[in-house]
């Protein structure tokens, strides 16, 4: 008579030694259930996908994250939300049917994330909105750039100005940069004086001249059908 039977796949266990490939439980006859490890842990992976494909328990998952960095000093972001005063207003906190339930009705979708229209508020409904990464990451305290009026702040005046006041920068999304024009020429000139400046730098670039030079009369003589050849 076997001791504990797989009620998935059928395994059978008749001693201590098959009993070692079902799944440990200290209240279960024997020490452990009556279903072998990787019935189990199918099992177990089936639950996990079933969950997430659940939009309810996605959405709790984004309110408990919401509390932990606004009441828990131990998170590594807490000192941006929680440790600036911000909150979660008092109906989500109690129910977390109730964020559900807003968050569905106010264009939850999967892969928008939840963004507070003013930084300096808390978690709240009239203060709160589903959107995409890119926009979210418009709407932070260290943006720079508002995109509905088309300016920017420079990075080292400080100044508000128009993006066509900046350089160009093919690597950036507006395709501007963060230093104005003004500022970039200034910029560029105190680098090159503190290069110049530099005996190492003022050397590798004498080192750099003469290879030049020499490169240059080399391919002028191999050009030259009258030079005498080595």
């Amino acid at each position: 008579m076997a001791l504990r039977k797989c009620r998935d796949c059928g395994l059978e266990g008749h001693n201590k030694g098959d009993l070692e490939g079902f799944r440990k439980n200290k209240t279960s006859k024997h020490g452990r259930m009556n279903l072998c490890k990787q019935c189990a842990n199918e099992r177990l992976r089936q639950y996990r996908v079933n969950r997430m494909d659940d939009d309810r328990y996605r959405i709790g998952i984004r309110l408990n994250a919401m509390k932990q960095r606004c009441y828990d000093p131990k998170q590594t972001n807490y000192s941006s939300y929680g440790g600036r005063g911000i909150t979660v207003c008092q109906e989500w906190f109690d129910d977390t049917d109730a964020f559900v339930n807003w968050a569905l009705a106010n264009g939850f979708k999967r892969g928008l994330e939840i963004d507070r229209i003013d930084n300096d508020g808390s978690y709240s409904p009239e203060n709160c909105r589903w959107v995409t990464h890119s926009q979210q990451m418009r709407n932070t305290r260290v943006n720079v750039t508002n995109f509905e009026k088309g300016t920017r702040i420079c990075s080292r005046c400080g100044e508000e100005k128009p993006l066509e006041e900046f350089h160009r920068d093919r690597d950036q999304p507006t395709g501007r940069g963060y230093l104005c024009k003004p500022c970039l020429k200034t910029y560029q000139r105190e680098w090159m004086r503190k290069r110049r400046s530099d005996p190492e730098y003022r050397e590798r670039e004498n080192a750099q001249r003469r290879e030049r030079r020499r490169r240059i009369r080399s391919k002028s003589r191999c050009n030259d059908p009258g030079s005498p050849k080595n």
